[in-house]
């Protein structure tokens, strides 16, 4: 306005100033030049591909995976898959070979396994044949070494695995292989194979019931009680009446023959002790003739 108080044309175009605005933004302010710099306190926004893994070792992982059978991929971290020092790069080894056949009842895989080592017991060219046949059952062959020794990363033996998957043909042909022991324990449970196919019945009473009598029929002990103090027959489904009656059976059978056996090893012990004073006194009789005169010794 003019000292009249008339507002001229030139105040009336004229825009007021308006005050600087404050950034309310926590950055800091720079200069032109340099880059902003976030505050310590905010974390800053990453590309979505920064946590990412190269493509190169993608690459190597899928590669890796692919060069196992189907099942056994050890990355996968199953705890059924077997952990083996020995493996090969370009596969599986033996011992993953003989678990992968017991899980899902691959017999031709199984016989695969098994024909890589022979059954025949080691030479050794400094023993000297006995001919004594306790000799000959005692000698180990490679391949009932294998199968005595390898254990998955449960602690468990091939004919745990194939008695707990239920496959009977598997154990049929793990039975038939000659120095197999046949009652094992499992590292965690001790429990025996036996053991194992008696827990079996709750799933399949038939299947489970199966593997019972293969099992006994080669030799397995239903006597065994695991780290629970449990024997085979506590185990079996309570619904499985003639299962357990067969398992009571098998039990009596095996008290009758250990009695039997001790009766008779206590027999040939009195035998042998009746021998060997009637065999002391010849000697103490010798021995006293010797030491008189020579007329008498003679």
């Amino acid at each position: 306005m003019d000292f009249f108080g008339v507002e001229s044309e030139t105040h009336r175009n004229e825009k007021p100033e308006r005050p600087p605005r404050v950034s309310r933004s926590i950055t800091t302010i720079t200069s032109a030049s340099a880059p902003a710099q976030p505050h310590p306190l905010i974390t800053p926004i990453l590309p979505i591909n920064h946590h990412r893994p190269p493509l190169e070792s993608s690459a190597k992982l899928l590669c890796s995976f692919r060069s196992y059978p189907a099942g056994i991929a050890k990355m996968a971290k199953d705890p059924r898959v077997v952990d083996d020092e020995d493996h090969d790069e370009q596969g599986a080894s033996p011992k993953e070979l003989l678990f992968a056949a017991c899980r899902s009842n691959n017999t031709d895989l199984l016989t695969e396994v098994l024909s890589q080592f022979s059954q025949e017991p080691p030479a050794d060219p400094s023993a000297e044949p006995s001919g004594s046949k306790e000799d000959e059952g005692s000698t180990e062959t490679p391949l009932s070494k294998f199968l005595n020794e390898s254990r998955d990363s449960l602690g468990r033996m091939a004919l745990h695995v194939a008695a707990k998957y239920g496959n009977p043909e598997i154990l049929d042909m793990l039975l038939d292989q000659e120095g197999l022991e046949v009652d094992p324990e499992s590292l965690m449970e001790g429990d025996t194979p036996l053991h194992v196919a008696a827990q079996h019945t709750s799933e399949d009473s038939e299947v489970g019931g199966y593997l019972i009598h293969l099992l006994v029929d080669a030799g397995a002990d239903p006597r065994i009680k695991n780290k629970g103090l449990q024997k085979p027959l506590d185990l079996v489904d309570p619904g499985c009446a003639e299962i357990r009656t067969y398992l009571q059976e098998a039990e009596a059978e095996i008290e009758q023959e250990a009695r039997q056996e001790a009766a008779q090893r206590a027999f040939d012990a009195d035998i042998a002790r009746q021998t060997k004073h009637g065999g002391d006194i010849i000697i103490d009789d010798l021995d006293e003739a010797g030491s008189g005169p020579a007329s008498d010794s003679e």
